[in-house]
């Protein structure tokens, strides 16, 4: 019973991550929005607009994903009950390999690649740190 309690947590960590991005890059598409003249369909037009946004934009974006994968952290960590770190590291995993793939179908700047794909898994752990402590300090 456990393993699928794991697994759950792990899976309702992933949807809260994707949850988190998805309105976030919404309320960041109204602070940054791309110019009228710019087709949100076309992919090669939205690449190359891409590398037109604003510096503060896309550092912003990485906070969206590192609050994300953070949350996702968190909640896969209340699920599982606080025992093991690996619901989270999961979630970060997912997170990583849907940021690698994100760049990919979408070109971004390299320092923005380079920090995306590294800070996933280290932010969904954070979340279970975070946790685990919180717990610890309660029993003590």
């Amino acid at each position: 019973m456990k393993a699928y309690k794991n697994i759950l947590a792990a899976v309702v960590g992933c949807i809260t991550g994707v949850v988190v991005i998805s309105i976030c890059e919404m309320l960041l598409g109204f602070l940054f929005p791309f110019p009228a003249h710019i087709d949100a369909y076309n992919k090669e037009v939205i690449a190359k607009a891409m590398f037109l946004m604003p510096p503060v934009a896309l550092a912003l974006l990485l906070l969206v994903y590192a609050i994300a994968s953070f949350s996702g952290g968190l909640v896969a960590t209340l699920i599982s009950g606080k025992t093991k770190a690996t619901p989270a590291l999961s979630v970060g995993i997912v997170l990583t390999i849907a940021g690698v793939n994100n760049t990919i179908v979408l070109p971004h700047p390299v320092w923005f690649n380079i920090i995306n794909v590294g800070m996933y898994l280290p932010f969904a752990y954070l979340g279970y740190r975070v946790l685990k402590q919180k717990s610890a300090v309660i029993t003590s």
